[in-house]
């Protein structure tokens, strides 16, 4: 299994470009890690949500928590912290509920699909 966190709540500087290109937003996916991954305390709400997802390896969604480069050009300075997220507000309620109430929610591989979005895509 596979555990996701998420960043719950937007951090932000004042410079636009150095805000996009180094602060992690919300629904951003700041790490992912091995199934029983012991999480530190500051690894929860209000800031962060842990999304579990069964059956599925750290190989297959590690690339959720990459940058986003100018043109996929890694040799260029990220134009943004994470180019993927889980838009925390367009989940089905009972799953936003869950991980807004408790801070942590389990999802099945089958339809993390359907939650991670690519920033890149409009």
């Amino acid at each position: 299994m596979a555990e996701l966190l998420i960043k719950a709540v937007d951090a932000t500087i004042p410079d636009p470009t150095k805000d996009q290109r180094g602060c992690y937003k919300r629904g951003d996916i700041v790490v992912v890690m091995p199934d029983g991954h012991t999480w530190g305390k500051e690894e929860g709400l209000p800031k962060f949500v842990i999304v579990k997802i069964p059956g599925l390896s750290v190989a297959a969604v590690k690339q959720y928590a990459e940058s986003e480069y100018p043109l996929g050009d890694r040799s260029q300075k990220p134009v943004r912290r994470r180019r993927f997220k889980v838009p925390i507000d367009d989940l089905p309620a009972n799953i936003k509920n869950e991980a807004l109430n408790t801070g942590v929610v389990t999802v099945s591989k089958t339809k993390v699909a359907n939650y991670v979005k690519d920033k890149t895509e409009r």
